[in-house]
């Protein structure tokens, strides 16, 4: 799947049509068991049927906010398994947001499908996406962008689903982003800067109204500084011991070939843990965005201080230290 959807990436509307297709046609197969009340296609109806023994996590965020590297961190556990990002979440759950409206609504109450039919058929989708690349593990885990947009509802079908939420000085992300299109334009930036922070804010009511239990956020720069700590938190959070594996992701970024099947994958990724996503950024931004930034109040939600242009975010620890030397020689 991931081969294919890199083969069309160079063909968006192509890609588009297929993706809705397929997504279209595997949820009208769902759909038409459920109403039926036929044993579904797929061998997970027990596990279905009983939602809080499915262990799943989703990794969420705005761009370049760290999902990536969080997800190749969780992965290099023996007890964890991620799936490739596929883009078929958000155009399904894209599309229920607007089957939902008032009405659509209508004519899928009257016709009996909503909700629990509809909600069921997504489910069983959703599991087909996560399970048939999560063979024999305690915690599935899928890395999506903008799952967080649909975090209570992806709740409310897999009741012990949990959620991390990955936050980034936006002038960070906007930075890479930049660097990846290989533009400087002003207005490039400051529509990137929008939707972080349209983005965020959602994300934020999300993840605050599921609660702490449910949705951990974490930040890039601490994961980096402190990936001992920061590491210990996230897997306390998801209940599976921890080793200090995780902290040496590239040692296995190649178990399931995931992150190399992905024509966006970060070199950075294949890298031992290091500290140059923090300042790449520092210096580099135009000058009038720098400036304009200074009265971007959202950002001090998130605990980042519009106003330092060279921010110090935190001292690294041990593990951190040893590793910056060991890449010095």
């Amino acid at each position: 799947m991931c081969r294919k959807l890199e083969m069309l990436k160079s063909s968006p509307k192509q890609l588009y049509l297929i993706c809705t297709c397929m997504c279209f046609s595997v949820m009208f197969h769902y759909l038409c068991q459920t109403m039926n009340k036929r044993e579904p296609y797929l061998d997970i109806n027990k596990t279905l049927q009983d939602k809080k023994n499915i262990n799943l996590v989703f990794i969420g965020g705005s761009n370049h906010s760290g999902a990536s590297l969080t997800r190749a961190i969780l992965d290099s556990h023996q007890d964890i398994h991620c799936r490739c990002e596929t883009w078929l979440m958000e155009y399904m759950l894209s599309a229920m947001s607007r089957w939902t409206r008032f009405e659509q609504k209508f004519f899928l109450v009257n016709a009996g499908v909503y909700p629990e039919a509809l909600d069921e058929a997504m489910a069983q989708f959703m599991l087909e996406i996560i399970l048939s690349f999560c063979p024999n593990s305690k915690l599935c885990c899928y890395k999506s962008t903008f799952i967080l947009s649909w975090a209570k509802y992806v709740h409310k079908l897999f009741p012990n689903a949990k959620f991390i939420y990955m936050v980034r000085d936006p002038r960070a992300t906007v930075h890479s982003e930049m660097s990846q299109r290989n533009s400087n334009n002003v207005t490039h930036y400051w529509t990137t800067l929008k939707k972080w922070n349209d983005n965020n804010l959602y994300f934020y009511d999300e993840c605050a109204d599921l609660g702490k239990e449910i949705c951990l956020i974490v930040k890039y720069e601490q994961l980096v500084l402190k990936p001992v700590m920061q590491t210990k938190q996230i897997f306390k959070f998801l209940g599976i011991p921890w080793n200090d594996e995780v902290l040496h992701h590239e040692r296995h970024i190649n178990k399931s070939s995931i992150l190399r099947l992905e024509p966006d994958a970060s070199e950075e990724l294949f890298k031992p843990l290091n500290l140059d996503g923090l300042t790449k950024w520092v210096g580099n931004l135009p000058k009038e965005v720098e400036e304009q930034l200074k009265i971007y109040n959202e950002m001090k939600l998130f605990g980042y201080d519009p106003e330092k242009t060279t921010p110090k975010y935190d001292q690294p620890d041990d593990f951190m230290m040893k590793m910056m030397a060991e890449q010095k020689l």
